[in-house]
């Protein structure tokens, strides 16, 4: 009779098999495969039809009955589980972590305005580390403290300089000229329209209607999805 080796790659069955309807029923429960071959809690093989024929009456030692192991997690997640991640090992890990983990992490980092997607959780950390990265650029010359660069394992001289100056405030909004609207000037902050007409330039250009409590955030997350702009050049006045 085959034994389960934990040392070689295996599979977890959940929840645990029985047998399917028509076929011959297996004797106890299927929790693991190897190498197609099936295996019960115990690491015992099952061979369908046949029931489970024991070597010897011997008492099993407590240590030999182990419970179903669980498949091995990503290396992302048990990075992120052993410790809390840096922002810049959040935003550089974001494609590779599952949802919950990383909505887990950009929470801890942004608060009670984390947003409830992937793309808006990726702009907003961009955001958040170059606003950072820009109040603390005069710091580096003599003050001393805790900084961004340092939560990310860096030190002030590896930091480097905030990409481009803030943004002036939003000019007022005006209707587009000769019914021409600049969807990546409005996504960066650089025209201001009534969001009627930005929705309406969405809905025609992309066929996507924008629409709920956050439509006009959720425009510029669209706009970053599509590559229309960039996530690090998206307006943060809304």
């Amino acid at each position: 009779m085959l034994k389960l080796d934990r040392s070689k790659p295996f599979g977890l069955i959940s929840p645990p098999w029985h047998g399917d309807e028509g076929g011959p029923l297996l004797d106890r429960p299927a929790h693991y495969d190897q190498a197609g071959h099936l295996f019960d809690a115990h690491g015992r093989e099952i061979v369908p039809g046949q029931p489970l024929v024991e070597e010897s009456r011997r008492v099993v030692p407590a240590s030999e009955v182990l419970p179903p192991l669980a498949p091995p997690p990503t290396n992302g997640e048990t990075a992120a589980t052993e410790a809390s991640m840096t922002p810049a090992q959040v935003l550089a890990q974001a494609d590779s972590l599952s949802f919950a983990i990383l909505r887990k992490e950009a929470k801890r980092i942004l608060g009670p305005t984390c947003p409830g997607n992937k793309i808006g959780i990726k702009a907003a950390l961009e955001a958040a580390i170059a606003a950072y990265q820009e109040k603390q650029t005069k710091r580096y010359s003599g003050a001393k403290g805790m900084t961004w660069a340092g939560l990310a394992g860096q030190t002030p001289a590896e930091e480097e300089a905030p990409d481009e100056p803030a943004q002036p405030a939003p000019p007022a909004a005006q209707p587009p000229a000769n019914g021409a609207l600049d969807l990546a000037a409005w996504g960066r902050g650089q025209r201001e329209y009534l969001f009627a007409e930005v929705r309406k330039a969405i809905r025609a250009k992309y066929n996507r209607t924008i629409f709920g409590e956050h439509e006009r955030r959720e425009a510029v997350y669209f706009l970053v999805d599509q590559g229309l702009i960039r996530a690090s050049d998206a307006r943060k006045d809304i």
